[in-house]
Order: C-alpha cells, then sequence, then structure tokens
C-alpha cells in the first residue's frame, strides 16, 4: 500500500511541475520577464529558461512536422494534376484528328508540374536541416621567391599597410 502512496504522490507532483511549466509558458507569451515568472513562481531563473527552452523546441518540432505534411500533400497535388495532364495529352494524341494546341497546352500543363514537384521535393529534403554556413572569402597571395614581402607602385610596403604600421 506504501507503494501506491508514493506513485500517487509522484503523479500529483509531475501535474503539480507540468502546471507549472504551462503557467511560466503563459506568462512568458503574455509579455512577462523571465525573472519576474521565477518571482511568481518561486522558482529559478534557470528552471524558468529550461522549462521555456523545451516547450519551445517542443513547439519548433511540431511546426516542421506541419510544415513536412503540407509539403507531401502539395507534392502529391502536383502530381496528380502532372498525371492528369499526361493522360489528357495523350487522348488528344490518339485521337482521329488530333489538335496540335490542345495538346502542347497539356504538355505545358504536365511539364509545369513536374518542375513544381522537383522544386518541393527540394524544399522537402532541407527542412529540419540546419543552414548551410555563410561563405568564407579567403583570398591567398603569394610571396616573391626571394622571400621580401610584396610592395605597392609607391614604395610602401603591403605587409606594413597590412597591419597598420606605415
Amino acid at each position: 500500500m506504501g507503494a501506491t502512496m508514493d506513485n500517487e504522490s509522484g503523479n500529483e507532483l509531475d501535474e503539480l511541475e507540468h502546471s507549472r511549466e504551462e503557467r511560466a509558458f503563459t506568462l512568458y507569451c503574455q509579455g512577462m520577464r523571465i525573472a519576474e515568472i521565477a518571482v511568481t513562481l518561486a522558482v529559478s531563473e534557470t528552471t524558468i529558461r529550461r522549462w521555456l527552452r523545451a516547450r519551445l523546441e517542443t513547439l519548433a518540432q511540431e511546426e516542421r512536422g506541419e510544415r513536412a505534411e503540407q509539403l507531401l500533400r502539395a507534392i502529391e497535388s502536383q502530381r496528380s494534376i502532372a498525371s492528369a495532364a499526361w493522360r489528357a495529352y495523350e487522348q488528344v494524341r490518339n485521337a482521329e484528328e488530333p489538335d496540335r494546341h490542345e495538346g502542347a497546352r497539356y504538355l505545358s500543363i504536365a511539364l509545369a508540374a513536374q518542375r513544381e514537384v522537383a522544386r518541393m521535393q527540394g524544399l522537402y529534403y532541407r527542412i529540419g536541416r540546419e543552414p548551410a554556413p555563410a561563405p568564407l572569402d579567403v583570398t591567398l597571395t603569394r610571396r616573391p621567391e626571394d622571400g621580401a614581402a610584396p610592395s605597392d607602385e609607391a614604395g610602401n610596403d603591403a605587409s606594413d599597410e597590412a597591419h597598420g604600421q606605415s
């Protein structure tokens, strides 16, 4: 019977902490500062930051998942458009008197839909990945073979200028 009491009190503590986390997030969303939230809930600022970070990460993961689902639905929609356009093109092509303008129109619709699928698939594969690092510009200069630093036409030593020692 003691173990049952411990489980019940543990569940109550979990629910209490969860409600405090929810309250902290609500106060944060209402514009209250972290220090004020910590005082209001009688916990440390570090705890508030940890709760908020966990909640914001959960929301971000849910958002990424929803975006991926929407994107997959859009890709499937474009694929069905392309498929329907190809079928219509085949019907026009196999007709007794094919209308070349109508066939060309169906082909352009199918190709546009396929291009859109390719574009969206590129977006899909980037979801959830970290952005690429900023490009780094590197300039290499070659020293003269005699070992001296290169100088400009005015006779100033280029390495001195680079170091601000002119």
